[in-house]
């Protein structure tokens, strides 16, 4: 592939991954203001969730069966407009059924194209995929420090909640504009990665029961359901630390203690592509379960601000770059179905994230929290087993080839 042709495919792949994050970042932020403009119960704001993991589903299985077999780089620009123009209904919405198909609608396209820009960069960069994969997902964790803020400073210009999701639509429209115009001025003839046209001269099949079947992509899809964890983890501290001490964790230092995660996170996919060339991607997997096993054992039994605070960025420190790293296992057992095989791992993400979050729920609620608070830090401990036991480093799927 022509090398500025490249580039300006990267750029906005990065740019994409920075929307995504602020989109993601101020969706909590922004939670109470749409229940009272629109007047809802909990139960019906709850509906948000439900159609966010269903979404999600939808968004792999959609990327498991089809994103390989079209052109990523125009699948990445058609993701794109839908994802803008599903902002700007989320931001004019009249009724409530609508918003609900807006959100969903968003969260679908923005997650297919999360899945699709890092296949391809993989696919763009090949033995220099871990240090570019590590950058396009430091800037979501940026776009996610930036998301509250961001909405916090259009709500105070006086454009309100829904001021936030038209500017980000518009801000991603006018980049979609910039990709086309860019890509067309190149004329550059495509290659097998980027190919012209939605739909390539011959599709390629996509082995599912060669991933099915295959040892490694088992093991990893098992990890990629356990290591959900770390997000529910994360969503549910602020609310299990309120209902330990709700005089010692003010809003101010619930949220100090998950920026602190964020902050070490960023830090995390920024140094990991340096790592990247002198420790094994496998290698970094079962280190990061490992001291994140340690660090959230400590800090739940123990139970001190200050413990929190420094444990959740030595958290995010240590294991902000274990997403990164699952895709680069995944795209290396079947680089040329990396799409198709990254999302299949997300896939059993939602799949354990949606089962996992259930059963944190259910021993929460019967009054065992700080039990509850254990069961990801479980499934971390299982992950790191599983890597340990059962991954195999030098087995690469011979129809991946």
């Amino acid at each position: 592939m022509d090398d500025k042709r490249r580039k300006i495919i990267t750029f906005f792949l990065f740019a994409f991954m920075l929307f995504f994050g602020v989109s993601a970042g101020m969706s909590g932020n922004i939670q109470a203001e749409i229940i009272k403009a629109y007047q809802l119960d909990l139960e019906q704001a709850s509906l948000f969730i439900t159609f966010q993991e269903i979404g999600s589903i939808l968004a792999m299985l959609f990327s498991v069966l089809v994103a390989d077999r079209l052109k990523k780089d125009r699948l990445v620009g058609l993701l794109l407009l839908l994802m803008g123009l599903f902002n700007l209904l989320i931001g004019t919405a009249p009724i409530f059924l609508l918003l609900l198909f807006a959100k969903t609608g968003s969260y679908v396209f923005s997650n297919i194209a999360n899945n699709t820009s890092s296949a391809y960069i993989s696919d763009l960069y090949h033995s220099e995929s871990s240090q570019n994969m590590s950058l396009l997902h430091m800037l979501f964790g940026v776009g996610a420090l930036i998301g509250p803020l961001y909405a916090t400073l259009i709500d105070r210009a006086g454009y309100g909640w829904n001021g936030s999701h038209l500017l980000l639509g518009g801000a991603v429209l006018l980049f979609v504009a910039g990709y086309v115009f860019l890509l067309r001025k190149q004329k550059v003839q495509a290659d097998a990665a980027t190919p012209v046209g939605l739909f390539p001269a011959r599709q390629a099949r996509i082995p599912l029961r060669a991933m099915l079947m295959d040892g490694n992509m088992r093991v990893l899809c098992i990890v990629g359901a356990c290591l959900a964890s770390y997000q529910l983890f994360i969503t549910w501290l602020p609310t299990y630390l309120y209902n330990q001490d709700t005089v010692l964790y003010t809003v101010e230092r619930r949220s100090f203690i998950i920026t602190a995660y964020y902050v070490g996170m960023i830090i995390s996919r920024l140094c990991y592509s340096a790592l990247s060339k002198k420790v094994s991607t496998h290698a970094y997997v079962r280190f990061a379960c490992l001291t994140s096993v340690a660090i959230l054992g400590i800090s739940l039994f123990f139970q001190t601000y200050q413990l929190w605070l420094i444990g959740n960025f030595l958290l995010g420190l240590t294991s902000g770059a274990l997403y990164t790293a699952q895709f680069i296992l995944v795209c290396k057992q079947f680089p040329a179905f990396s799409a198709g095989s990254s999302s299949m791992v997300s896939l059993f993400s939602a799949l354990g994230a949606m089962l996992v979050n259930s059963v944190i729920g259910v021993v929460a609620g019967r009054g065992a929290f700080t039990e509850a608070m254990y069961i990801p830090v479980i499934m971390i401990a299982i992950a790191f087993v599983l890597m340990l036991s059962f991954y195999k480093p030098k087995q690469i799927a011979p129809d991946s080839a």
